[in-house]
């Protein structure tokens, strides 16, 4: 089928200082730079199939100079960056109001969340290991400094073993490859910092996860460009072309006087699927939705193909850039009966690039982001590992700003007792009490001195019994939806769900969409909008 046709809808704003404009579709053409307190900043109007740029595009130097900061009575002023102004991002605006009146057994008149990722499909049985483990694997030391800028150097020893065994990389991990922060979003903010300079650019294919904005552009002060995808020939969103797509951004980006210096790849696709179907070309009316274990959350991103990662990497090496393949859903995969011809997740770091491509290939470029917040049910723990095998001066820059970023020692010790402790010997049909009273088994038993190997831990369990529960859920939401007469996008990773509300409700345009949104958050439901990802 030929693609659909979008409205003509356009929409203006300006990015002042280094704040963040967020872009509202893959499709936005930027317009001529214009002039704002004495210097060139950036505007730019929706048009189908162009680049999206957010961020601060430094200002052309004219002789302006440093424009004075005007004395306030009631004492010094803040810097620009923290009072400036900036575009309104609705989905942005409204999470804060969700999160501070969020739907729970005690407040049932608040803001159900369906919009957030966040799996809870054994929120039950992590939160009952974590109570029982964590005095067993809690230290003394563990209420210093610690013993390393990163993590703590046994759960670095845990994690090398760990990313060896599910991630399969061509060239062993190595402790001094890994770099970990608090958390996948400050861990790339922190990684970008030291890869770009201010005003540098930095691809990524379109749309994309929201988060990017402000973790691509916040303090290290880089300029988003999304890339917007191919379109096959069933009309569907995908990877496509990759190197003609960031081919021509590129050369865009250097008629703006834009030097681009990383592309992002994001495997299990974030949030548009990586392989042969993933989503319709028109998406007004399409949600992004989650549902909690008790509305049967389920998250479908379809895995990327070896060809597109090798793709991405004979790009990075033509125009000497760095390689962010962020792999947060790596051990979210699991199977959809309704998803044929699906390919396994392959971590980059699996791929021989030189051999496979018959070329040179610098590894230096390339950098690898994963965490325990989505394989794991644990947002809140706030833990994320750079691995960076080749790039010493990488995780050296990157060390040099640890301390902002350090993984707290809590965290620390819970996701060491995940990879240490025993596996609990249960069956897929074991019942709730069968289930906790076997996880208290198994960390009865934990031997601290003797940590288990990693395909017989509590995380080889927790990793398997996941996967399995999100087929069931993503099964059933999707039968769900299907029997109303929603149209439904399968893929096989994740914990969120497409669905496509235009034909019910008439969000035929943008405008009347965003108008949803904002109807269906007054009725104490946030969702998030397709065109804001």
């Amino acid at each position: 089928m030929s693609p659909p046709t979008k409205s003509n809808e356009t929409s203006e704003r300006f990015l002042e200082d280094d704040s963040i404009g967020h872009t509202t579709s893959s499709n936005v053409q930027p317009a001529e730079p214009v002039i704002v307190n004495g210097q060139e900043r950036l505007a730019t109007t929706t048009s189908d199939g162009e680049l999206s740029f957010v961020g601060l595009i430094p200002p052309v130097d004219k002789g302006h100079g440093v424009a004075s900061e005007e004395r306030q009575d009631d004492g010094p002023p803040l810097s620009v960056r923290s009072t400036r102004k900036e575009p309104t991002n609705p989905v942005m605006a409204k999470l804060g109001e969700m999160m501070s009146n969020l739907h729970t057994d005690d407040n049932p008149d608040g803001i159900i969340s369906l919009g957030v990722a966040e799996n809870s499909l054994m929120a039950k049985e992590i939160k009952q290991f974590y109570g029982e483990a964590f005095g067993k694997y809690f230290r003394e030391q563990d209420l210093t400094y610690g013993d390393s800028m990163f993590s703590s150097q046994r759960l670095t020893k845990s994690l090398v073993k760990f990313y060896n065994h599910y991630f399969q990389p061509y060239d062993k991990i190595e402790a001094g490859h890994i770099a970990t922060g608090s958390g996948v979003y400050g861990t790339m903010n922190h990684l970008l910092h030291v890869l770009i300079n201010p005003g540098e650019a930095i691809l990524t294919s379109a749309p994309y996860y929201l988060g990017f904005d402000a973790m691509c552009t916040k303090r290290c002060g880089g300029v988003l460009v999304g890339v917007p995808m191919d379109i096959d020939a069933d009309g569907w969103e995908s990877e496509g072309d990759v190197e003609t797509r960031m081919e021509r951004a590129w050369k865009k980006c250097e008629e703006r006087g834009l030097k681009v210096k990383v592309v992002i790849v994001t495997n299990p696709g974030n949030p548009i699927g990586r392989t042969r179907k993933a989503h319709p070309t028109d998406h007004r009316g399409t949600l992004l939705m989650n549902f909690p274990l008790s509305y049967f959350r389920s998250f479908f991103l379809p895995i990327v193909e070896r060809d597109t990662l090798l793709a991405y990497c004979r790009f990075a090496e033509k125009r000497n850039l760095h390689l962010i393949s962020d792999e947060i859903y790596a051990l979210s995969v699991f199977d959809n009966p309704n998803l044929p011809n699906t390919v396994p997740f392959t971590s980059i770091l699996n791929v021989d690039v030189e051999r496979e491509l018959g070329r040179t290939f610098s590894k230096k470029r390339l950098h690898v982001l994963h965490g325990m917040s989505k394989d794991f049910c644990s947002n809140g723990l706030r833990f994320g590992s750079l691995i960076s095998q080749h790039n010493p001066e990488c995780i050296r820059a990157v060390m040099s700003i640890a301390l902002f970023m350090k993984v707290s020692s809590p965290a620390d010790t819970l996701f060491y007792g995940l990879l240490s402790s025993p596996s609990p010997e249960l069956s897929e049909t074991s019942d709730t009490e069968t289930t906790m009273t076997t996880i208290k088994s198994a960390t009865d038993a934990i031997n601290v001195s003797q940590p288990s190997e990693i395909g017989d831990s509590f995380a080889a369990w927790f990793v398997a019994e996941n996967r399995r529960r999100l087929t069931d859920s993503a099964t059933y939401m999707t039968q769900w939806f299907t029997d109303r007469g929603f149209k439904v996008y399968p893929a096989n990773a994740g914990h969120f769900l497409w669905v496509d509300f235009a034909d019910r409700v008439g969000w035929d345009t943008w405008s009347k969409e965003l108008d949803g949104f904002h109807g269906v958050f007054e009725r104490r439901v946030y969702i998030v909008r397709m065109n804001c990802l």
